[in-house]
């Protein structure tokens, strides 16, 4: 089996899908490791660090996905129509797919006849945990968001007031974070999962909204004029839905001078109606407005390091099964038959 590690090529992607620590372990699985030259240089893994843990370089794809049966990928390639040139029919593509993003990638990868793997569609459970890259990544984005925010913020009190929108990875990392810097959190959300977690260990609030907008929107105004919050990290987002305007002008008028917010749902639309991708917004009091797109690239060495594990988990489930069940059909493993995209030429996976 001959596994194929394929150079980022979207805009500011600096992490690399496997790492040398990984290659080694898929060796003594049997597996051939080939990995496109540079692959992992601006996340800090040389060519050399690769071939000494086993890995073969490819100069150029034609060489890097001969006779592929797995691919990797962070992301779909920039140019994936040209990508799929040289890939083989029935291969097995690993990714973050973007598959409820409108268009045709779709479609020109269930007519390759390949096999795509969305790291989106894993289901969170316990079976699934290690091998879960979107909540490692969420993780990621939520502690970098946060260090980008203290950056941003123009006046430095301590202790500072945070107000998190959304419990989910990216929203309780940042929580994390903020507490173990001795700050005061606030955490807001739907989910009352954490709630106990967050006011009991990280000595902070939380306050459960409704699942009415206009009533999240109020509520949220209010929580930012009682406690007049240094940094908001807004985190709310579901996949396949534009993110909610959880925070309204109105609220952001009655913010205190120099109030940042970290927005990290900038390429659903924002929780914020003024927020732009990969931009900083100024508006009334001096409020700044941030996002900066693919949070987890700043830190490409740790950031690829843990999705590598993830990798390395799913890598391992499919391998053994396929040394093991001479029918193993991925499309239906009880695991991760949800994850499958594109599958025999057919369109497994529909966003509505």
């Amino acid at each position: 089996m001959k596994i194929a590690v394929a150079k980022e090529t979207r805009h500011n992607e600096k992490r690399v899908s496997i790492v040398p620590d990984v290659v080694k372990r898929l060796i003594t699985l049997g597996t051939e490791v080939m990995i496109e030259t540079g692959a992992g240089e601006f996340a800090g893994f040389s060519d050399e660090a690769y071939c000494a843990n086993g890995a073969t370089i490819a100069y150029d794809k034609t060489h890097l996905y001969q006779n592929a049966n797995i691919i990797t990928w962070i992301k779909r390639p920039e140019k994936e129509i040209e990508e799929l040139l040289h890939i083989p029919s029935d291969t097995i593509i690993i990714t973050f797919f973007d598959p409820f993003k409108p268009g045709e990638h779709l479609k020109h990868f269930a007519q390759k006849t390949v096999t795509t793997i969305a790291w989106e569609l894993l289901p969170h459970n316990k079976e699934t945990e290690q091998m879960d890259a979107l909540s490692a990544m969420g993780k990621f984005a939520g502690e970098i968001a946060y260090k980008n925010a203290l950056m941003n913020l123009q006046i430095h009190t301590k202790p500072l007031t945070i107000i998190i929108i959304g419990s989910g990875n990216s929203g309780m990392a940042a929580a994390k974070k903020s507490h173990q810097d001795g700050n005061k959190i606030i955490v807001v959300s739907t989910n009352a999962k954490y709630h106990f977690f967050i006011e009991e260990q990280l000595s902070g609030v939380f306050e459960l909204l409704t699942n009415n907008l206009v009533r999240q929107q109020e509520r949220i105004k209010e929580l930012i004029s009682e406690h007049k919050p240094d940094i908001i990290i807004t985190t709310a987002r579901r996949y396949g839905q534009k993110s909610p305007k959880l925070i309204t002008k109105a609220a952001i008028d009655a913010m205190k001078f120099g109030t940042v917010i970290e927005d990290l749902t900038a390429s659903v639309g924002g929780n914020t109606p003024f927020t732009q991708a990969d931009k900083k917004i100024k508006v009334k009091n001096d409020v700044l407005i941030c996002h900066k797109s693919n949070y987890p690239s700043q830190q490409p060495s740790k950031a690829s390091e843990s999705y590598a594990q993830c990798l390395w988990h799913l890598l391992e489930h499919v391998i053994t099964h396929t040394h093991t069940e001479s029918n193993y059909d991925i499309s239906t493993d009880p695991i991760l038959s949800k994850t499958v995209v594109t599958h025999q030429g057919k369109l497994c996976f529909t966003s509505s």
